[in-house]
């Protein structure tokens, strides 16, 4: 054991699976650990506190101003975190927290001395810095202004090695803090951003805060290696779009590899489509945002006769869009040089409203076999907006009214194809056979919203021609369609027991519950989820009613298998 301890690799590996808390145990149990410990706990900090605790006594150097402050949802994802464990007491059930907060004003100048203690055993330990509201210490502005003074204005001085730093949201900071503190504090950032930065978050700025935007305009331009760079949407309805724009146009930005941004422009498109290292780029929380011209499929033919792409999107490998209409998808795609990009994963996530027609996601179907390569994508996944559909919207339906998907068969290195859309797919024997050929390495296949009842005719495929799927697809794991289970039955198939674990049916037909979990148990016993349409708010219809019981009867036999 404690040649074991000699082993730099499985010192660090024990550290990283330990709670903080037994973590400093570990750090005062031997010498051999101390290092790799210390490592562990300053690796993250999500709070100014540490740095504080290694200054020198508060009677000595600080003037406190306690205040309590209220919290209260949306939190998030670093408040999460470090909330998980709390317990939260409010009216109603609400979530909500109060607190006492901690503002430090400096008593007297800070010196290099004070401050040895924090930079030569911790600073340098840490690798991200993501300050939230929930500390219960903040630095004033004057304390931050002592800081600096004591490190000689030094980039980086208090955290030298730190790769990612996530940049003091105003939006939540405003719950703790006064602006004019929250605001004052973005200048003096610079601290913990060093040379080594590689990763930086940040949130859009408002048109009334122009230092708090100077001040993150200076920080990226002095980031040279960042390789990561993503853009929150503030909730403030006065946000500086322009400055997106200028933080990429104002720079080469050689290394950046991922880009995250809340919404997306002309410009901010040649901006990407020139990045020699761009290969993922995230349109996150766009409400719809997304103003870009779209054409159709042919027009774009007619264009490329005349204005062909230059060396766009050269490395980009993921594209995933989130919040756009079906049109503003579309203009995205139509960014993207045909056939001659390297788009591995596609996914696009629309918002409710806009035009959800089948002319309309017919068109961004085809406009995805345009531009993507057919020999790099491996997965996509295409949702159109929401809506729930009553009997009394489909007294009259059009058979002929359907989405044609044959196009995407192109796509054989398909490992997952999700279509969750409003549109009906009415998949046919054939078509089944089509897939089977041309999805070799699919593991997840879905052509049906699947939870919402579409009150459409029959499905042409029936549990036969979901056999002969999973013999033709041994990795098909997942897979989302409408079946007709009528004459199912609990006869066992060749090449059963199949991969499948979770299978999502609609409002497919079923006549015999029994039967249904008969053919389950013989063919996919591994099925670990069941989803099927719930019924709509007139009601729940017989097929939905029958389904409900082949998941109760489902869950008895995954718990008695479980016990065996």
């Amino acid at each position: 054991m404690e040649r074991c301890l000699l082993i730099h690799e499985v010192l660090r590996s024990i550290c990283e699976n330990l709670r903080n808390p037994d973590l400093l145990s570990v750090a005062l149990s031997t010498k051999a650990l101390l290092g790799p410990a210390l490592n562990s706990l300053w690796r993250e900090i999500y709070t100014f506190k540490p740095l504080v605790s290694c200054l020198p006594p508060e009677e000595e150097i600080w003037i406190v101003e306690e205040t309590p402050t209220f919290l209260g949802p949306p939190f998030s994802d670093t408040m999460k975190i470090l909330v998980r464990d709390w317990n939260f007491v409010g009216d109603n059930g609400s979530k909500r927290l109060t607190a006492l907060r901690s503002l430090q004003y400096p008593r007297r100048a800070i010196t290099p001395a004070d401050l040895h203690r924090y930079t030569s055993f911790y600073a340098h330990r840490i690798r991200s810095f993501q300050p939230c509201i929930l500390s219960s210490v903040f630095p004033s502005v004057e304390a931050l202004e002592a800081l600096q003074l004591a490190t000689d204005g030094k980039r980086g001085a208090l955290a030298p090695l730190a790769q990612s730093f996530t940049w003091p949201s105003l939006t939540e900071f405003q719950m703790v803090l006064r602006d004019e503190l929250i605001i004052g504090m973005s200048p003096y950032m610079s601290l913990f951003l060093g040379e080594v930065i590689d990763t930086l978050v940040l949130e859009v700025p408002s048109l009334e805060t122009p230092v708090h935007a100077g001040a993150i305009e200076l920080a990226l331009q002095r980031c040279p290696r960042l390789k990561n760079l993503a853009i929150n949407l503030s909730i403030n309805p006065d946000v500086d779009k322009r400055f997106v724009e200028r933080c990429f146009s104002s720079k080469a930005w050689e290394c950046l590899e991922l880009v995250e941004v809340p919404f997306v422009s002309a410009t901010l498109m040649r901006c990407f489509a020139q990045l020699p290292s761009l290969k993922t780029l995230h349109f996150l929380h766009n409400q719809g945002s997304i103003d870009l011209p779209h054409c159709t499929p042919e027009e774009m033919v007619q264009r490329l006769k005349t204005t062909p792409f230059g060396e766009d999107f050269l490395v980009l490998e993921e594209l995933i869009v989130y919040g756009t209409t079906v049109g503003g998808f579309i203009g995205i795609i139509q960014c993207i040089p045909p056939g001659t990009n390297v788009i591995k994963i596609l996914q696009c996530y629309c918002s409710d409203g806009g035009d959800i027609s089948l002319t309309k996601t017919q068109q961004a179907i085809d406009t995805i076999v345009m531009h993507c390569n057919s020999r790099m994508l491996t997965r996509l996944e295409f949702q159109d907006g929401h809506r729930v559909l009553e009997v009394e919207d489909l007294v009259e339906v059009d058979l002929d009214q359907e989405l044609d998907i044959s196009s995407l068969l192109v796509f054989t290195k398909l490992q997952e194809l999700s279509l969750n859309l409003v549109a009906p797919i009415r998949l046919s024997p054939d078509d089944i056979e089509q897939i089977i050929m041309s999805f070799r390495e699919i593991a997840k296949l879905e052509l049906y919203r699947g939870i919402y009842p579409t009150f459409r005719p029959p499905p042409q495929v029936d549990h036969t021609h979901l056999i002969a799927l999973l013999q033709g697809q041994t990795s098909l794991k997942a897979l989302a369609m409408p079946l007709d289970m009528s004459k199912a039955n609990g006869k066992k198939a060749r090449g059963a027991p199949f991969a499948l674990t979770e299978l999502s049916v609609g409002d497919s037909p079923i006549y015999s519950p029994s039967k249904v979990v008969a053919f389950l148990k013989a063919n996919c016993p591994g099925v670990k989820a069941l989803r099927y349409a719930r019924g709509s708010e007139s009601g729940a219809s017989i097929f939905s009613r029958r389904w409900e019981v082949v998941e109760y009867k489902w869950k008895d036999f995954m718990d008695s298998s479980r016990r065996l």
